[in-house]
């Protein structure tokens, strides 16, 4: 009886089938009449002219360049994260990424996926310690203190020191998380930071937005950040996300010196 009720049902699936494969082939494209693809992709597609990339001739030798700075560690979204980062900063031109993973080893996955990236790397690895780990699951963490990545980026921050010379050109510090999304306009506007600069950041830790609050003559006078207010109160409140920051590596490096 089974055997029977397979075979009764085969044909009227295949009828299925052919009926929804041939309406669909029926209904004619909305733009078929007066674009075609290349026209319809060309029409949204935003304008990155400005990128150096696009053009034959290299980029000049007084670009500043940009060191980006990324802490990362084992999930299963990394080598999603780590890819589609990558992509992204492979149109920046003069960039190195510094890649630093939550790990007393480097990885066999970051290790090939930074060789395949067309991007100048360095990779690093530097174990948690014990006082920045926490068991609490995400928000709570955040609300009792715990900031994940400190090590990492201090570990990126001391490669530049002991490796970067600042004679040889001009350079901004930029932190970026591994699951970041970033538009590749703002890489133009880091370039001209002097000392310290800061943006706002999209979606962060809860919240649709995290970043400064500046005043009518441009100057930064207050902190948009929530979940640092539930900790410290509105008078101590300053952005939790690395990512707000970006340091002109002159000025990093100084400091660093100095022990500060």
């Amino acid at each position: 009886m089974p055997m029977l009720c397979v075979l009764w049902l085969r044909p009227i699936y295949s009828q299925l089938s052919y009926s929804t494969s041939t309406a669909a082939e029926n209904v004619p494209h909305p733009y078929s009449s007066s674009r075609n693809c290349t026209q319809l992709y060309n029409l949204n597609r935003p304008d990155y002219s400005f990128l150096y990339r696009a053009s034959s001739s290299p980029p000049s030798p007084s670009l500043p360049a940009v060191f980006v700075i990324t802490p990362t560690h084992t999930c299963t979204t990394q080598k999603v994260d780590l890819t589609s980062l990558c992509q992204t900063l492979s149109l920046v031109p003069k960039l190195t990424w510094i890649v630093v993973e939550d790990s007393r080893t480097k990885t066999k996955l970051v290790s090939h996926l930074l060789s395949k990236c067309m991007v100048e790397s360095v990779h690093l690895s530097v174990a948690t310690s014990t006082k920045y780990k926490s068991s609490l699951p995400w928000p709570l963490y955040r609300m009792f203190g715990t900031v994940r990545g400190v090590e990492q980026r201090n570990a990126g921050l001391r490669w530049l020191r002991e490796n970067y010379h600042p004679k040889n050109s001009s350079g901004v510090v930029y932190f970026i998380d591994d699951d970041n999304k970033i538009d590749v306009r703002l890489f133009s506007e880091i370039r001209k930071t002097k000392e310290v600069s800061v943006f706002n950041v999209g979606f962060a830790g809860g919240v649709y937005y995290e970043g400064p609050v500046c005043g009518e003559d441009g100057r930064v006078r207050e902190w948009h950040s929530p979940s640092a207010e539930w900790r410290y109160g509105m008078d101590k409140a300053v952005p939790d996300l690395y990512a707000v920051f970006k340091i002109n590596i002159v000025c990093n490096l100084a400091q660093l010196k100095r022990g500060t």
